[in-house]
């Protein structure tokens, strides 16, 4: 745990994310050892675990407000430190961005 908190406050401005990650055994994970770092996911990353199976709605439902909601806390405050938010003409504009670019990736089949 304070191996990867290390690690993401040694990114600018990383509030909020996920690692994936591989790894030997659980064992060694607890310790901080052999493990591996294949991505690194920001605010847009969703939780993984919300896909299980064994997920119920409600509990889907509440991980996703639950996350949204640290989200908000994060932008508010950095709105306070002199951040503004993306205009809906700025927003439309990465958003078109980002799907030619995602558009160009081979497919994973």
């Amino acid at each position: 745990d304070k191996k990867f908190n290390e690690i993401a406050c040694s990114i600018p401005e990383f509030y909020f994310g996920r690692f994936d990650i591989k790894f030997k055994d659980v064992e060694s994970l607890q310790k901080a050892q052999n493990f591996q770092i294949f991505e690194i996911n920001g605010a847009g990353a969703e939780a993984i675990h919300i896909w299980d199976a064994n997920m119920t709605i409600p509990k889907t439902f509440k991980e996703l407000f639950k996350y949204q909601s640290m989200l908000f806390k994060i932008s508010n405050q950095n709105r306070k430190r002199g951040y503004k938010p993306m205009s809906l003409k700025e927003f439309y504009q990465f958003t078109k961005q980002y799907n030619q670019l995602i558009s160009s990736y081979p497919s994973s089949q």
